[in-house]
């Protein structure tokens, strides 16, 4: 017998999909962290340096393009570069500070490492 996932397991975020930050997120930077929070519930979290640059390239980007650029700036592999970028984003979503879209509209041209700079 086949298993259904459950319903509150989370889908597989692919390379392809964006990020959308929540329309009414307080943002604050502390030099060397950048502190999110989300003003209903009060959650917050705070990025590093990798983190920050990941959150800048939202919503023009997508994973898999974020993931790129993180590699080439960083000097990491692609996959652990994705690796990395998912499991954040996958952290952001479930804190409610980011909601995951299909990128059918974003153009795949539209990596630009000054984005991420």
């Amino acid at each position: 017998m086949e298993s259904k996932p459950s319903a509150t397991e989370t889908p597989t975020l692919g390379p392809d999909t964006c990020f959308t930050p929540h329309p009414e997120l307080i943002e604050t930077d502390l030099e060397d962290e950048l502190v999110l929070m989300e003003p209903e519930s009060g959650k917050m979290f705070g990025l590093n340096v990798t983190g920050r640059v990941v959150w800048h390239a939202l919503p023009e980007q997508n994973l898999g393009q974020i993931a790129r650029a993180l590699s080439e700036r960083f000097g990491i592999s692609y996959d652990e570069a994705l690796t990395d970028t998912r499991e954040l984003l996958e952290a952001l979503r479930q804190a409610g500070l980011v909601t995951a879209r299909n990128s059918d509209t974003l153009n795949n041209d539209t990596l630009n490492n000054d984005t991420l700079g």
